[in-house]
């Protein structure tokens, strides 16, 4: 009997030992939760080249259109230059090792050069173009007005002042010879007396900007910049626009403007006026012989 209690207590223990056992590891086991995470990136392509080639804009040599013309050029100075008749964009200027020895001419090519700039790259982020020709631009201009006209070297003579008959006959009407004013030159001298007036502002170079070949916009250089302008305000590309455009900016001074006799002599004498302000036989404060620009293109990421 003993024995069998002991037994009893054993199994007893053992069972308590069990139960135990499994209350303890439930309640005191810890809680365990995992994960992982991995990534990579790479920095957004931008790659957006520009180019821009300005050293055949304008020259300092011209060579000539006219075959009868027996010359090397028909315009040449020690500065670049315009002049009526300079072509759209430069025609590539003859070296002197090329000027023909048998009638001493310099032949321009077919190839026209221009300003010409260039974008390409295909950007992983959106951009924005934006073209200036800088604030303080200039170009040739002659303001409207009324101007001495130095295409005509003509005598002086007195003009008959005009008489009122609004209320008498011819006849009855008194005239009186004209007078020469104290200051005016005598009578049959000859000078400059004839006048030439512009309606509105005369700018004599067109210039013309096209992308590829397709004409964006032409007139003076005024026109060219406000439409750059207006076209920067709008020159937003989303990402992955593939740039591969070429602009160019060419330039003509024509060497005969107008449909009618009377227009053609009024430009002529516009031009001429302007020719002797360059050479400084006229002062005049608001006529313009210079252009000058600053070209910038940025094209940036649009946040």
């Amino acid at each position: 009997m003993k024995k069998n209690w002991t037994m009893r207590v054993a199994l007893l223990i053992v069972a308590l030992t069990l139960i135990t056992s499994c209350f303890v590891g439930g309640t005191f086991a810890k809680y365990v939760t995992g994960a992982s995470y991995e990534d990579t990136a790479r920095v957004a392509k931008f790659g957006v080249l520009l180019t821009i080639d300005g050293d055949s804009g304008f020259a300092t040599k011209y060579a000539t259109d006219d075959a009868t013309y027996k010359g090397a050029y028909t315009v040449e100075a020690t500065d670049k230059v315009v002049a009526p008749g300079t072509p759209a964009g430069l025609k590539t200027e003859t070296s002197e090792t090329e000027v023909s020895q048998e009638n001493n001419r310099a032949e321009a090519t077919d190839e026209n050069k221009a300003l010409t700039f260039g974008i390409s790259g295909t950007p992983e982020v959106a951009v924005r173009i934006n073209i200036e020709f800088g604030e303080d631009f200039k170009d040739v201009v002659l303001p409207k007005g009324k101007y001495t006209d130095y295409t005509k070297l003509v005598p002086f003579e007195l003009e008959e002042e005009p008489t009122d008959v609004s209320e008498a006959t011819a006849s009855e009407v008194p005239v009186e010879p004209a007078a020469k004013a104290d200051t005016a030159p005598e009578v049959g001298t000859y000078g400059y007396y004839e006048t030439f007036e512009l309606k509105e502002d005369y700018y004599p170079i067109i210039y013309t900007l096209k992308e590829g070949e397709t004409v964006l916009a032409k007139g003076s250089l005024k026109d060219i910049v406000e439409f750059v302008t207006a076209y920067s305000e709008s020159a937003d590309y989303a990402p992955g626009t593939v740039f591969d455009t070429e602009f160019t900016l060419t330039w003509e001074w024509p060497f005969e403007r107008g449909e009618t006799e009377a227009e053609i002599a009024l430009y002529d004498a516009a031009d001429t006026y302007l020719g002797n302000v360059a050479a400084g036989v006229i002062e005049d404060k608001d006529a313009v012989t210079e252009i000058s620009f600053k070209l910038t293109i940025t094209v940036t990421q649009i946040d």
